[in-house]
């Protein structure tokens, strides 16, 4: 395992997909081996090898949640709602999962759903010791296109994405006060990472109106009076 992780940040993948898998075969029972090999394969666009590897670290790790999240959120992509809402409600008290459950509640276009787990998050997030708790102290990381990604490391800086998740939401259920309400707390409390959060906002409701047309109008109503 060392030894992978030392030559994949030293940038050669194929050698450290060698080291893992030799930790699988000398060690079949560690988690982290094949959840390192799920996430090599997802990168590579190997989609079905990566859920066997995340699936097998899940099942080995089943209270890990990042092994959930991981499965969840590939599922997710390939449009299998119901399994990676599933994977997602496995964890319990880790805000990121609330927050991509909402994902799959827009995209089915259940916006009252997303609300309120938006809300169970923002919840997580301000209850100081469950914000502190080891599970809920890496970095969140997200996707804004191909091959781009935006990291967010600190409480402050997840809350405030909770906060603009929450808010687009209010905006779709036609609770404009609510929407507006919540971008002023984001303002107040991440002025510099603005430009970030409404970036990854952007991008997530970009893919809701790609699988689901029907809050279009007010997507693009939304975007251009908070997010541009």
């Amino acid at each position: 395992m060392f030894m992978g992780d030392l030559t994949l940040r030293l940038g050669d993948r194929e050698k450290a997909i060698g080291f893992y898998t030799k930790a699988v075969e000398l060690r079949p029972e560690l988690a982290e081996a094949h959840f390192a090999l799920g996430v090599l394969r997802d990168q590579e666009g190997n989609h079905d090898e990566a859920q066997r590897y995340y699936a097998k670290a899940a099942e080995i790790s089943p209270t890990t949640p990042k092994y959930h999240n991981n499965l969840a959120y590939l599922l997710f992509r390939q449009g299998n709602y119901d399994a990676a809402i599933e994977q997602y409600g496995r964890n319990d008290r880790y805000p990121l999962s609330a927050l991509e459950i909402s994902k799959i509640y827009w995209a089915k276009g259940d916006m009252a759903q997303a609300r309120d787990h938006q809300r169970q998050a923002i919840a997580w997030l301000e209850d100081e010791k469950i914000a502190t708790e080891p599970q809920n102290q890496g970095p969140w990381e997200f996707e804004i296109g191909r091959d781009e990604g935006i990291r967010l490391s600190t409480q402050p800086e997840k809350l405030c994405y909770a906060y603009y998740a929450l808010s687009a939401s209010l905006y779709l259920l036609g609770e404009e006060t609510d929407t507006e309400a919540r971008h002023k707390d984001t303002h107040h409390l991440c002025p510099t990472a603005e430009t970030d959060l409404k970036a990854v906002i952007r991008y997530d409701l970009a893919r809701v109106v790609k699988v689901n047309s029907t809050y279009a109008e007010r997507i693009t109503a939304y975007r251009e009076r908070f997010l541009e």
